[in-house]
């Protein structure tokens, strides 16, 4: 059985058909499918003085809604409309679209292919077989970046570098001819600014020196106990402060306090948080930190890893 949207659906095929038969009939006629002065005369209507037909048009049927404001509107709508893309200035039409180089045509020629040289960007330079693993890539990444507040601690051991000018022999004073410089933090200075990670940098240092020691002399050997330094060439106490030569020799450093204090700058710290052996000796993990600054392996005690294998192979072959 038949019921009403049947009916609906064929009364739209057949406005859609009516429609385009319409529209095929407006193409052939040479009559133009948008005018102004059609859509004015539908909206507004038209009085039929000129010998046209008279059209009340949609203000005719609904006079409330057209006040002269909205009249005013519709016609300067049909002055600034066109009717045609001719007359549309060509800063106001639509860009040209244009396909993409990949779907563009082959040229007619071959391209010929540039042969570029191979550039390492990467090099490594591994002298005595030294293993390279995720901690010591950390450890290079934390050398390299700004020391950051808590990164040094009051109280924590610092090593500081020599300066390069230096020319202080083990013959000369002791203390002086170490190849790096190691004492305890007294005050941190920060820098306001701050670095990327959004804490405070790390401007200024101030350490107390310390020294090798044996047989109450401060020595340049680095394998030895690192006593705390007084002005006076000996181990500091709190005596020292209120000791005659002590304090002679510190004013003429140009100090107030006998212990031998030094304000560092941020980049003069080469290592942080070193840690000392009951007998204030450098311990093993300390030593091989600051092994990788320098080739001071001999002058503190430790083997390279390159020579520890072939150690190890020889003593089981002697057994």
């Amino acid at each position: 059985m038949r019921d009403s949207s049947d009916d609906e659906e064929e009364r739209e095929v057949e406005g859609a058909r009516a429609r385009m038969k319409a529209a095929r009939e407006r193409a052939a006629s040479g009559k133009k499918a948008f005018n102004t002065a059609d859509v004015l005369v539908a909206v507004l209507g038209s009085s039929g003085a000129d010998g046209a037909k008279f059209s009340k048009g949609v203000m005719g049927h609904m006079p409330s809604h057209f006040p002269q404001e909205v009249v005013e509107n519709w016609k300067q709508w049909a002055t600034n409309t066109p009717n045609s893309l001719g007359e549309i200035p060509m800063e106001k039409r639509l860009r040209v679209c244009e396909m993409p180089m990949k779907c563009s045509a082959a040229p007619t020629a071959p391209v010929t292919q540039e042969h570029r040289m191979q550039t390492e960007l990467i090099t490594y330079d591994n002298p005595g077989g030294r293993s390279f693993n995720k901690e010591q890539r950390q450890r290079d990444l934390t050398a390299r970046s700004a020391l950051e507040e808590g990164d040094v601690t009051l109280g924590a051991i610092v090593a500081l570098k020599r300066d390069e000018d230096a020319t202080v022999s083990t013959s000369e004073i002791g203390g002086f001819g170490t190849p790096f410089y190691v004492g305890d933090v007294r005050e941190v200075k920060l820098d306001p600014v701050g670095s990327s990670s959004g804490k405070a940098c790390v401007s200024k240092v101030t350490i107390h020196y310390r020294m090798p020691i044996y047989r109450d002399k401060f020595v340049n050997i680095i394998t030895k106990p690192w006593a705390l330094a007084c002005h006076g060439q000996h181990k500091w106490t709190t005596g020292c402060e209120r000791r005659i030569t002590c304090k002679k020799a510190a004013q003429e450093a140009g100090s107030d306090t006998a212990a031998w204090l030094h304000e560092a700058d941020a980049e003069e710290i080469m290592e942080t948080a070193l840690e000392l052996t009951t007998a204030a000796v450098l311990t093993k993990k300390s030593k091989e930190r600051l092994a990788e600054h320098g080739d001071w392996h001999s002058e503190l005690g430790i083997e390279k890893r390159a020579e520890m294998p072939a150690r190890k192979k020889r003593q089981r072959q002697k057994r």
